[in-house]
C-alpha cells in the first residue's frame, strides 16, 4: 500500500526545494512513519477492497472486525452457508457485527465466518497525512546529523532516530484508532 505523504509533501512541510531533498531517503523516512503510525492506531487506516476475514463464532451475538471504518460487507458466510443482510446489523463506524436472530456459532459447536468487505479511508485523512509528515520530517532532521538508527543499526536497516510519536500526535491518531485491541 502507498505511505501516508509523497515525497513532495514532505518537501513542502520541510520548506525545502526540490534540489534539497534526497528522493530515496525522503521515501523510507516516509514509509517507517506509515508504518508507526499503523502500528499506533492497530489499522490499515487506507481504503482496503475486498479483504477476506475468517473468524471463529463461539455463540456470541457480536463479533468485531479488526479494520474500520467498514465501507460495506460484500459478504458473509457461516460454515460455508450464505448470512443475509437481514440477519445482522452492522454499525459501520465500530466494525461491529451482530446477530439479529441467533448467534455466531454456539458454545462447544465453533463455526466459521467467513467476511469479505471493504475497510479503511479514501483519500488518507488529512491530519493522518499531517502526523505522518511530522514525524517523517523530525526523522529527516535528526538523521541529518546523524545517520544511525536508535538500535545502532544504519538507517534504512532499523528506525531512524527522530522516528517516534509524540503525545499530540498520538491524540491526534485516537479518532483512527480501534477502540479495542484485535489481532488478525
Amino acid at each position: 500500500m502507498a505511505d501516508f505523504a509523497s515525497p513532495t509533501d514532505l518537501r513542502h512541510f520541510l520548506g525545502m526545494n526540490a534540489e534539497g531533498l534526497d528522493m530515496g531517503r525522503a521515501k523510507r523516512l516516509l514509509s517507517q512513519a506509515t508504518r508507526l503510525i499503523k502500528a499506533h492506531c492497530h489499522q490499515q487506516i487506507e481504503r482496503v477492497a475486498g479483504d477476506v476475514l475468517t473468524l471463529t463464532g463461539r455463540g456470541e451475538v457480536t463479533l468485531l472486525l479488526p479494520e474500520i471504518p467498514v465501507v460495506s460487507v460484500a459478504s458473509i458466510t457461516e460454515d460455508g452457508v450464505a448470512v443475509t443482510a437481514a440477519e445482522y446489523d452492522l454499525d459501520l463506524g465500530n466494525g461491529i457485527l451482530r446477530r439479529l436472530s441467533s448467534t455466531w456459532g454456539r458454545a462447544g459447536d465453533p463455526s466459521v465466518i467467513v467476511v469479505t468487505y471493504t475497510h479503511g479511508y479514501q483519500p488518507i485523512p488529512q491530519e493522518v497525512r499531517e502526523v505522518c509528515e511530522a514525524v517523517a520530517g523530525r526523522a529527516f532532521t535528526h538523521a541529518s546529523a546523524s545517520t544511525m538508527t536508535l538500535d545502532g543499526l544504519q538507517e534504512g536497516r532499523g528506525w531512524a532516530v527522530g522516528m517516534m510519536l509524540t503525545e499530540d500526535e498520538c491524540n491526534s491518531l485516537d479518532d483512527y484508532s480501534l477502540p479495542y485491541a484485535l489481532s488478525r
